[in-house]
């Protein structure tokens, strides 16, 4: 089995300066309008319950369903 990273997005919530926010509306520009694709995401949930012990298992089932994204849950 191959081993791949599994990448981790993490953020900061700092203090909200709401006082100095404003909008630039000239700074917004019109979009063209383009023909619908067909476009396909493909996406899956799973409890996997302890995701240290399986992370090769986890990478290998992402892949081999072909997902776009595979949400981990624990509980």
């Amino acid at each position: 089995m191959c081993h791949y990273p599994i990448p981790v997005i993490t953020g900061f919530r700092g203090r909200s300066h709401t006082a100095n926010r404003f909008r630039n509306l000239q700074n917004l520009r019109s979009l063209k309008p383009t023909p619908p694709e067909d476009t396909h995401l493909s996406m899956g949930l799973w409890n996997c319950q302890s995701a240290v012990n399986k992370a090769d298992f986890i990478t290998t089932y992402a892949n081999h369903l072909s997902l776009d994204a595979l949400a981990l849950t624990e509980t």
